[in-house]
């Protein structure tokens, strides 16, 4: 008699284990997801960063260019003025 409810503290204690362990894995589940969303956003953010350094490289090669025509040339005049 003695063992009886030692045996249904184990099943009690398995299955409060098993309720814990699936309440567990489904946060890892959840925590997964979040970290691949969170890692296409990075991919996302990454993509734009370089299109900003191709732009900013861009126009400043663009700048450059002006800059040494700008040298070269004498001011345009608008209406008489400088």
């Amino acid at each position: 008699p003695g063992k009886k409810p030692t045996s249904m503290h184990n099943l009690s204690a398995d299955v409060v284990s098993r309720i814990e362990f699936d309440e567990k894995e489904q946060e890892c589940m959840a925590k997964d997801e979040q970290i691949q969303i969170l890692q296409a956003k990075i991919r996302r953010l990454e993509h734009l960063l370089h299109l900003k350094d191709v732009r900013v490289e861009d126009l400043s090669e663009k700048l450059e260019r002006v800059k040494g025509g700008v040298s070269r040339q004498p001011p345009t005049t608008t209406n008489g003025r400088k």
